[in-house]
């Protein structure tokens, strides 16, 4: 949906204080997962580019990639039962419990740069990831 999807190593999540996109975390949450204000950006300017209404988007990791794990993400127009369901600046992002598992402290960005542009997802989670950066292992 976004172009590459990028895994970059160390990082660190959002801690109580720190200012996110759409505010300030007031509360410690476990399993946080937080956006940077040019990945809200994204997100909001291809949501308004489609035909047919959607609820957010979908993050999910799922198996495959060199080094085991890959991230997906996806436009999603409904929760699922056992969606975690985080309210970011006027849309939702949809996390299945399995993913937010291997999601939780994760910041996703959008860059561009000379060589494209992308998402990424800087996990502590992560202890490697592949040499193209589009999988890791935990």
């Amino acid at each position: 949906m976004y172009g590459p999807r990028r895994c970059i190593l160390p990082a660190l999540g959002a801690k109580l204080g720190d200012s996110v996109a759409g505010g300030t975390i007031e509360e410690e949450s476990e399993g946080m997962l937080t956006l940077t204000e040019k990945a809200v950006g994204k997100v909001k300017e291809v949501m308004a580019e489609q035909q047919e209404p959607y609820a957010g988007i979908r993050v999910a990791v799922v198996g495959g990639g060199c080094s085991g794990f890959q991230y997906a993400m996806n436009l999603e127009k409904d929760a699922q039962n056992d969606d975690k369901v985080i309210e970011i600046d006027g849309f939702k992002v949809f996390v299945d419990d399995a993913s937010m598992n291997y999601l939780s402290g994760t910041e996703i960005d959008y860059v561009e740069t000379v060589q494209g542009s992308g998402i990424t997802f800087k996990n502590p989670n992560a202890n490697s990831c592949c040499g193209w950066g589009e999988s890791f292992h935990a």
